[in-house]
């Protein structure tokens, strides 16, 4: 049996994702702005209208946004002690979605979380020649 405790339900992501955005002080367009998209769009994922595509997880990381918090309620800077290599956790992030866009099913939002948060904690323990190797070994799986 799955452990799904941590999806969050679509009413659960609309709501962290009004406040990741209240966290950093964003008004509805200015999100949709940093994250390049319409604002009406932007608007109906906040109000629970409609859901974004996995895509947009690895958009809000790239604009600086807490995506792992508004899928699943837990920040990467939750564990203390924690420093969050940014450009590792990106490229991670590109990666799953690449393999995710070349599958005849794409993942769902919580199965891409799952495998970057997996190949993070694995990558973030190595040294840079042993990261590279992976990430390499990532891209040709």
């Amino acid at each position: 049996m799955t452990d799904t405790s941590n999806i969050a339900t679509h009413d659960q992501f609309s709501a962290r994702l009004r406040a990741e955005r209240e966290r950093l002080r964003l008004t509805q367009p200015a999100a949709a702005k940093r994250l390049e998209i319409p604002f009406a769009t932007y608007r109906s994922y906040e109000s629970g209208r409609s859901e974004p595509p996995i895509s947009f997880l690895a958009r809000m990381t790239n604009a600086g946004m807490d995506s792992l918090f508004v899928a699943i309620g837990r920040s990467f800077g939750d564990r203390k002690g924690d420093v969050v290599d940014w450009v590792l956790l990106r490229e991670i992030m590109q990666i799953v979605y690449s393999w995710s866009e070349s599958r005849p099913r794409r993942l769902d939002p919580d199965e891409m979380i799952r495998y970057v948060e997996i190949a993070y904690r694995c990558a973030s323990k190595l040294g840079s020649d042993a990261q590279a190797v992976m990430l390499n070994e990532l891209r040709v799986a």
